[in-house]
Protein backbone atom coordinates (compact mmCIF):
# COMPACT_ATOMS: atom_id res chain seq x y z
CA UNK A 1 0.00 0.00 0.00
CA UNK A 2 1.38 3.36 -1.00
CA UNK A 3 0.22 6.45 0.83
CA UNK A 4 0.59 10.14 0.06
CA UNK A 5 0.10 12.95 2.51
CA UNK A 6 0.59 16.15 0.53
CA UNK A 7 0.94 18.18 3.74
CA UNK A 8 3.62 15.88 5.17
CA UNK A 9 7.26 16.94 5.52
CA UNK A 10 8.01 13.66 3.71
CA UNK A 11 6.52 15.21 0.57
CA UNK A 12 8.79 18.28 0.65
CA UNK A 13 11.20 18.73 -2.26
CA UNK A 14 14.28 17.68 -0.27
CA UNK A 15 12.36 14.60 0.86
CA UNK A 16 11.46 13.75 -2.73
CA UNK A 17 15.13 13.41 -3.57
CA UNK A 18 15.27 10.46 -1.16
CA UNK A 19 12.16 8.65 -2.41
CA UNK A 20 14.03 5.48 -3.35
CA UNK A 21 14.84 4.95 0.35
CA UNK A 22 11.14 4.53 1.10
CA UNK A 23 11.11 1.34 -0.99
CA UNK A 24 14.13 -0.36 0.64
CA UNK A 25 12.91 -3.59 2.20
CA UNK A 26 9.81 -3.93 0.05
CA UNK A 27 9.57 -7.61 -0.96
CA UNK A 28 10.90 -8.30 -4.46
CA UNK A 29 7.56 -9.62 -5.72
CA UNK A 30 5.87 -6.30 -4.82
CA UNK A 31 8.52 -3.93 -6.19
CA UNK A 32 7.35 -4.08 -9.83
CA UNK A 33 3.97 -2.73 -8.76
CA UNK A 34 5.53 0.62 -7.80
CA UNK A 35 9.00 0.76 -9.35
CA UNK A 36 9.97 0.43 -13.00
CA UNK A 37 6.59 1.11 -14.53
CA UNK A 38 4.93 4.31 -15.51
CA UNK A 39 2.61 5.51 -12.75
CA UNK A 40 -0.96 6.06 -13.89
CA UNK A 41 -0.93 9.62 -12.62
CA UNK A 42 1.93 11.99 -13.50
CA UNK A 43 1.55 13.60 -10.06
CA UNK A 44 2.75 10.35 -8.53
CA UNK A 45 5.92 10.19 -10.59
CA UNK A 46 9.19 11.42 -9.18
CA UNK A 47 11.85 12.74 -11.51
CA UNK A 48 14.59 12.08 -8.97
CA UNK A 49 15.34 8.64 -10.33
CA UNK A 50 16.09 7.29 -13.81
CA UNK A 51 13.71 4.42 -13.02
CA UNK A 52 10.08 5.52 -12.79
CA UNK A 53 8.50 4.98 -9.41
CA UNK A 54 5.34 6.10 -7.72
CA UNK A 55 5.82 9.00 -5.32
CA UNK A 56 4.82 7.95 -1.80
CA UNK A 57 5.14 9.33 1.70
CA UNK A 58 4.41 5.82 3.01
CA UNK A 59 5.22 2.33 1.72
CA UNK A 60 3.60 -0.60 3.54
CA UNK A 61 2.75 -4.21 2.73
CA UNK A 62 0.69 -7.00 4.23
CA UNK A 63 2.60 -10.22 4.87
CA UNK A 64 -0.53 -12.36 5.26
CA UNK A 65 -0.79 -11.66 8.96
CA UNK A 66 0.51 -8.14 9.71
CA UNK A 67 0.92 -4.80 7.97
CA UNK A 68 4.59 -3.82 7.73
CA UNK A 69 6.46 -0.62 7.02
CA UNK A 70 9.50 -0.85 4.76
CA UNK A 71 12.92 -0.90 6.42
CA UNK A 72 14.02 2.14 4.47
CA UNK A 73 11.07 4.29 5.47
CA UNK A 74 11.26 3.18 9.11
CA UNK A 75 14.98 4.03 9.21
CA UNK A 76 14.32 7.42 7.65
CA UNK A 77 11.68 8.26 10.24
CA UNK A 78 13.87 7.05 13.10
CA UNK A 79 16.95 8.98 11.93
CA UNK A 80 15.33 12.38 11.35
CA UNK A 81 13.40 14.10 14.13
CA UNK A 82 11.38 16.09 11.57
CA UNK A 83 9.51 12.94 10.53
CA UNK A 84 6.97 10.79 12.38
CA UNK A 85 4.98 7.72 11.41
CA UNK A 86 1.91 9.96 11.15
CA UNK A 87 3.67 11.86 8.34
CA UNK A 88 3.39 8.83 6.05
CA UNK A 89 -0.37 9.25 5.63
CA UNK A 90 -1.15 5.95 7.34
CA UNK A 91 -3.69 7.53 9.72
CA UNK A 92 -6.05 8.13 6.81
CA UNK A 93 -5.93 4.45 5.92
CA UNK A 94 -6.49 3.26 9.48
CA UNK A 95 -9.51 5.37 10.31
CA UNK A 96 -12.93 3.70 10.27
CA UNK A 97 -14.79 3.82 6.99
CA UNK A 98 -18.12 5.57 7.14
Amino acid sequence: MLTIDHDSPLSAFEAQERQREHYRGLPDDLRPLAIGREPEYPLLRTEMSPTPMAFATGVFWFDGRNWRITEGLAARIESDERFRLADTGIRFCLRPFE
